[in-house]
This record gives structure tokens, C-alpha cells and sequence, in this order.
């Protein structure tokens, strides 16, 4: 197409807001994404019509955004969903807007918004404005983490599992927290919602290729959306991964590795990092095995997410682990090598994505959450230790660019005089806060120095009154706080050889998200060992830490467990 036959699409930019301030136009904004279905439709039913091509480039800026390069765009700007079709003026603020709009309502909507737009007056105050801040809790307490847990009870679906009314997602935080508190509590009743669910999500499972769609249309997990995201399937192998740590059911087991065959086959590079998606094809998915060898698969995007490999990094490394398969684990560490050596540099910090092996934007909080999430993740369960100095160098990274000492939270960006709209609004996401305050309890963990525990505490009160407000979506903060208020760290002290490795075994199998294993060297880690205070007349032997109470060492894999099951 040429310009007078397509709609000459602008990007976020600060030409685009001057255009539509020295014009007179609103701006129309189009939130899309390559693995949407719906995406797709808008652009066929609407943007490639002549007439409203015309509608478009004559009295609007139109600027189209790609949610995943730029989340922090699309959490401030969607409507529920994508695509989002959006309307501002001149500053940014939303004027009107919808999801997807059918053809002939579209151009009304259109002829609507260019009748009743006035341009902003002058926007005098360029200060970043930042939303209202409401004063952290004293303390954290058990009581103040309930409102997650009663929130999926409340909205539990006994007929079909999962949580609330369609559409219905998979809630991999959600089977978590559910877990956790049937570890906790021992009450069945929260393992059998968790089971029902997990059994119950397996719809959204493609039969012949066996990754997972995005989403289902029905309350009962069919009529599914078929988009097969990485994000997806990195929630689901952590979830399933850990309901058979805790279970041992067969089925879960199975699930694990079928997933993880589906993202080996489909949604990892030779390289060995993982691409971002693989596009809904309705058509395709209703096929059996041999019909689709003679179809074209559906589009796979080969972006590098930093956020989504390290996801993906994590379920790989902790699958291995559960399942005692060297292969997943070699997997996962092949992708957090490639992260590390062309995601992040020294001097220029973390990428959000890559172009061409080349880094395309700064870091978001997501990323530096989920990348310090997976380094740690390798030192934990692949017991490479050596990998903390980069955990130390990314959480100061992150503190230095998105931490506020003052409000003691993390935002979702850093800040920026050029930051355009809604986006000078720095926001402090409550997820990516929770991972990070979970990251800070496994650092402190691992160095011994009591400022993580500290930043851990101090971020979870300051996000309490989001997660009151969240309901079930608040699960991981939940996870988080009940991991700072009753933590265990368990080190293994020796030199690699049968005995030690009985020991760390025993110390990982027991799953529960408060606990992290440090895997020490007595030679090479004398410092650390030192700073922790431990003294052991024989080695290998076992440490227990029940939050600042290390327990007498445990020579034996019995004597290990023992000393483990004293937790409160």
C-alpha cells in the first residue's frame, strides 16, 4: 500500500503529541499486539477500508503501539483488553475509547469523537505527576494477607474450577498461594480446590501439540482463545510443577513435561532463549496431527522479552529440578547465559526486548524482577552460586533506577523528563513488587546481609493497601508477606560428593515458596559461611535458619528433615 491507501501510522512519540497540538487533531490510538486475534480482525473489518483510511489520516493522529514493547503504554491506556482503540487529546488524557469496534460502529465512533473534541488548553506544569500514595501499615502481619485467600474461596467455581465467571484465565499465583496455605494449614479443602482447577485447566490444552491456550470464552474452560503465550506456559509449568511436588500425581507430572516439550518445539530459539508467542489460528487447532503436517503453523513471534525469558528461565530450572531431569535444568541455564551476556551490560543496565541481538529499550521493572528471579532461581536449584554476584549487581540496578527510599516501593519506569501522557505517571505495580520483595528475601538468604530482609518488609507494607484492593489477584503479595513473616533458609555446607547432595535433596524436596537453599562450598564460600555463623564439626551438614533462629546442624538427610519440620 501507499500512503493514500493505508493509515500512516506514527509511533509514541513526542512528534506525534506536538502534530496533534499544532493541528487541532485528537489523537487515535491503536493498542495491538502480533499474537492477537482480535488485533488481526481490527485492522481487516476497519483500517484497511479506504473510507475510513480517509476518516483517519485527515482528522486524527493516528500512533499504533505494540503492547509488549511497550506494557507500560498499554497498563495505563487499555480498555480491558486488546485491541484497544483509544482516543486523547494533545496531553494524553483519554478522551473516550473501546476495544474492538465492528466496522459500521466504528466509523461512527469516529465521526462522534471528531465532532465533540476541543484541544486541552495549555498544559503549564511539566512536573511528573505521580498518583496518591496512601501510608503503609506499622507491621505485617498473617491476618493483613487473608484478603487473597478469602477472595478465592469466596469466588471459587465448585462446578467447574477456577475462580469467578467467564472469560476465565489461568491463575498460576493463585494455585500458589493455595498450596502454600494447604502446607501451612494441612486443610484439604484448599488442596482440592487447587487440584479441581489444575485438572480442570487442562482444557485449555491443545491435544496434538500440547501447549496451552491463552484463555477460555466459557465458565466451564472451553471455547478457548487460542493464543499460546510464553507467559502462559511459564505460569503453568510453575504451577503444575509444583501441585506434583506437593501431590506427586502422576497427571501433573505429565502435564509438566508435555509443556515443556510444547515450548522446547515451538517457543525456543536455537540459540536457546525463548520467542514471546504463537499466534490463534481456530482453523489450524481443530485439525488432528497428520492434517496439520500439512498446514503452515501459526505465526511465532521471535521477539526477546527479557521479562518472558526469565519466566520461562524459572519454570525450566524448577521443572528440572522436581522432575530430576538435567536436561530442563541445562535448558534454563542456557537461556539465562544468553540474558545475561545480551539482555544486560554493565555500564548500560537491562533490555526490555532485542532487535537483531541488540538492545531496543531500557529495562521495566518486570524485567529486572523476573531476570533477578531467574539468576537466583540458578543458584538455588541449579546450586550455581556463582551467579549471585549478578543477583547483587541487578538488584542494585533496579533499586538505583525504579526504587523510592522515601515510599520504599518500586515503579513500573524510571523517570523521565520526556515521558509522554499517562506515562509520566510512574505507577508501582503490585505484582512486580512482590517478586522483587521475594527476590530480597532469597538475597538475603544467600549473602547473609540483613538489608534485603529489610527492603523485602518494607516494600510488602508498602504495597499492603493495593493488594487489600486487589482481591485473588493479590496472591503473590500474599505468598510474599507470609515468606517474610516465617521464612526458613536451609545451607548445605560441604564439598560436592554423595553425602552433600543426599542432604540438598532432602533440603529442596519439600516444596513451600518461604524456603530457599543455599548450596555452600566450605573451601571456596568460607566468607559467606562465616558471616552466617556457622559452625559444624564435621562435614557435609545442614543448616536450618527459622527467620534469625539457626537450629544445631544436621549431619543426615533424617536429622535434616527433623530440623526443617520445626517451623512454626
Amino acid at each position: 500500500m501507499n500512503e493514500s491507501t493505508s493509515i500512516r501510522w506514527q509511533e509514541w512519540t513526542p512528534k506525534a503529541f506536538a502534530q496533534s497540538k499544532s493541528s487541532g487533531k485528537p489523537i487515535l490510538l491503536d493498542l495491538t499486539a502480533v499474537w492477537c486475534h482480535w488485533c488481526h480482525r481490527m485492522d481487516q473489518d476497519n483500517y484497511e477500508r479506504l473510507d475510513i483510511i480517509r476518516l483517519v489520516n485527515e482528522h486524527f493522529i493516528p500512533v499504533r503501539v505494540d503492547v509488549d514493547k511497550h506494557p507500560e503504554i498499554a497498563n495505563r491506556y487499555h480498555f480491558g483488553g486488546f485491541p484497544t482503540t483509544a482516543f486523547l487529546d494533545s496531553n494524553g488524557n483519554i478522551v473516550t475509547g473501546a476495544t474492538y469496534v465492528p466496522p459500521g460502529q466504528f466509523e461512527a465512533l469516529l465521526h462522534h469523537v471528531k465532532s465533540i473534541y476541543r484541544p486541552p488548553p495549555a498544559k503549564t506544569d511539566s512536573k511528573e505527576e505521580q498518583l496518591g500514595f496512601q501510608a503503609p501499615p506499622e507491621e505485617l502481619s498473617m491476618e493483613g494477607t487473608g484478603h487473597a485467600l478469602n477472595a478465592l474461596k469466596s469466588q471459587f467455581d465448585h462446578a467447574h474450577g477456577g475462580f469467578g465467571f467467564a472469560p476465565k484465565f489461568p491463575l498460576p499465583d493463585a494455585m500458589d498461594l493455595l498450596l502454600l496455605e494447604y502446607v501451612r494449614t494441612k486443610d484439604p479443602v484448599l488442596l482440592g480446590m487447587a487440584v479441581q482447577t489444575l485438572n480442570a485447566m487442562r482444557t485449555l490444552q491443545d491435544p496434538v501439540e500440547k501447549g496451552f491456550y491463552r484463555y477460555a470464552t466459557q465458565a466451564d474452560w472451553t471455547e478457548p482463545h487460542y493464543e499460546k503465550m510464553t507467559e502462559t506456559h511459564a505460569g503453568l509449568i510453575l504451577a503444575y510443577t509444583h501441585a506434583f511436588a506437593l501431590t506427586q500425581n502422576p497427571a501433573f507430572r505429565q502435564t509438566v513435561q508435555d509443556t515443556l516439550m510444547y515450548v522446547q518445539a515451538h517457543l525456543q530459539s536455537p540459540d536457546g532463549w525463548f520467542y514471546a508467542s504463537q499466534d490463534a489460528d481456530e482453523e489450524y487447532y481443530s485439525l488432528n496431527e497428520l492434517q496439520r503436517t500439512q498446514r503452515k503453523a501459526p505465526h511465532v513471534d521471535p521477539t526477546f522479552f527479557t521479562h518472558l525469558n526469565g519466566m520461562m528461565t524459572c519454570a525450566f530450572l524448577e521443572a528440572g529440578t522436581y522432575l530430576g531431569e538435567k536436561k530442563w535444568i541445562e535448558s534454563g541455564l542456557r537461556a539465562l547465559e544468553y540474558t545475561l551476556t545480551h539482555a544486560w551490560k554493565k555500564r548500560q543496565g537491562l533490555a526490555h526486548f532485542l532487535e537483531n541481538n541488540t538492545r531496543a529499550k531500557p529495562a521495566l521493572l518486570a524485567d529486572y524482577a523476573w531476570a533477578l528471579r531467574a539468576v537466583l532461581s540458578a543458584c538455588e536449584y541449579a546450586r550455581k552460586t556463582e551467579y549471585v554476584k549478578h543477583a547483587i549487581q541487578l538488584f542494585k540496578e533496579c533499586t538505583h533506577l525504579l526504587y523510592d527510599p522515601h515510599k520504599k516501593v518500586f515503579y513500573d519506569v524510571a523517570p523521565s523528563k520526556n515521558a509522554l501522557g499517562l506515562v509520566a505517571r510512574r505507577e508501582t505495580p503490585l505484582n512486580e513488587n512482590s517478586l522483587m520483595a521475594l527476590n530480597a528475601l532469597k538475597l538475603h538468604a544467600f549473602t547473609g546481609e540483613e538489608k534485603y530482609a529489610t527492603l523485602a518488609q518494607h516494600v510488602l507494607k508498602a504495597t499492603a493497601f493495593q493488594a487489600q484492593d486487589a482481591g485473588y489477584l493479590g496472591a503473590l503479595h500474599a505468598t510474599a508477606c507470609k515468606g517474610v513473616l516465617n521464612p526458613m533458609g536451609v545451607c548445605i555446607i560441604g564439598h560436592p560428593n554423595q553425602e552433600f547432595n543426599d542432604l540438598w535433596h532432602t533440603a529442596i524436596t519439600p516444596w513451600d515458596p518461604r524456603k530457599t537453599i543455599v548450596a555452600l562450598d566450605a573451601q571456596a564460600q568460607k566468607g559467606i559461611i562465616q558471616r552466617k555463623g556457622f559452625i559444624a564439626t564435621q562435614l557435609p551438614a545442614g543448616f536450618v535458619c527459622l527467620g534469625t533462629r539457626c537450629l544445631p546442624p544436621a549431619f543426615t538427610s533424617l536429622e535434616l528433615e527433623k530440623r526443617m519440620q520445626e517451623r512454626a
